[in-house]
């Protein structure tokens, strides 16, 4: 496949060589996407990339398709399966499919760590002294 055009704006270079994902990277993808579906995490493949053959597009818990722009697209290339991060850019140097999408992954139980542990604890609330019940039992305002 020949390369497809980039816009000048592009962080993939001046020219893309992309493939399309083969028969066994569609099992891997399923198997992932099937691991994200439980944790209502979008991953989408889609042939319909604007400079990609093919790719593979996740999405944050709290995102959707066709409603913002991906977190991470995974494509294959000549030298490898590349993951771009919308934030930061490439994540690493070309991979294998199972690397790719265990970074993903790895980022994803991170981020997800860090929102569970920033919500406060529940603790019971300090009632007053005359509300409490005393070492007999009975409470302070009997």
């Amino acid at each position: 496949m020949p390369p497809l055009p980039a816009p000048p704006e592009s962080p993939f270079s001046k020219s893309v060589a992309a493939f399309a994902f083969s028969m066994e990277d569609h099992k891997v993808l399923c198997a992932f996407r099937n691991r994200l579906r439980r944790k209502a995490i979008w991953a989408v493949v889609t042939p319909l990339h604007h400079e990609l053959a093919e790719a593979l597009e996740v999405y944050r818990p709290y995102e959707a398709p066709e409603k913002t722009e991906p977190t991470w697209t995974i494509w294959r290339s000549a030298a490898g399966v590349w993951v771009m991060d919308k934030e930061c850019g490439p994540l690493c140097e070309p991979t294998t499919l199972t690397e790719a999408v265990e970074i993903v992954e790895a980022i994803l139980k991170i981020e997800m760590h860090n929102a569970v542990r920033a919500i406060p604890k529940a603790c019971p609330p300090v009632l007053p002294k005359k509300f409490c019940r005393n070492a007999n039992g009975a409470r302070g305002f009997e």
